[in-house]
């Protein structure tokens, strides 16, 4: 009897090894003009609608010009991460959330650069499963990705959350929950927590 609870502890040991053998790195996916992603919305107050991010310019540099369904245009870098000024695109001032290739388990830890010296923000982030998850667009197979940051400066600071699930079917995540908490010390009364969702119903690659 012991030989055999052995044997079962030890098959099981094998079996969690072999999956974790087996989990695939995702590598930085092959942008091109015209990949397009359009989400459901919601928040925490009942409200909901539809967001679209489409690329529609890629500098020679590999930067991503991303136009949203407004019509808006912003600047990522070639991993998907925004950065805030278009006019200095340097990576210690990018919101680094992303690094490819993404494996179970890196983790960083990533201190964003501000013009002004007043100003502060800390990441940090890990990939803790390969799992599927389902959204309207269908279910995949996505690296959850849990991201924080920490921004101050001297008169408010901003608390953020993210867990994404990025898929390699489509070029990026299916799945996002961001908690935004906004605190300013002076005027507590003003204090404010925000969960916003994003579920893929679209994804179009481009041409």
């Amino acid at each position: 009897m012991k030989n055999d609870a052995r044997f079962c502890v030890l098959a099981i040991v094998m079996s969690v090894g072999a999956m974790a053998h087996a989990q695939p790195a995702m590598e930085k996916p092959d942008y091109v003009v015209g990949d397009k992603w359009q989400y459901a919305w919601s928040d925490g107050d009942g409200q909901t609608g539809r967001r679209a991010w489409e690329i529609v310019e890629i500098s020679p540099e590999g930067r991503l010009l991303i136009k949203y369904g407004s019509g808006k245009t912003d600047t990522f870098d070639g991993a998907m991460n925004f950065i805030p000024d278009a006019s200095d695109p340097r990576p210690e001032r990018t919101l680094k959330l992303v690094a490819y290739p993404l494996k179970v388990g890196d983790e960083w830890t990533f201190k964003r650069e501000f013009a002004g010296p007043n100003s502060a923000e800390t990441i940090t982030g890990k990939f803790v499963a390969y799992e599927p998850v389902t959204v309207p667009a269908g279910t995949y197979n996505c690296y959850r990705n849990e991201a924080s940051s920490s921004q101050t400066n001297k008169q408010n600071k901003l608390n953020r959350k993210w867990i994404r699930w990025y898929c390699p079917e489509v070029k990026g995540y299916a799945k996002m929950i961001l908690e935004t908490q906004t605190y300013t010390p002076y005027n507590p009364a003003s204090n404010t927590t925000k969960v916003e969702t994003f579920e893929l119903t679209k994804f179009t690659a481009g041409k």
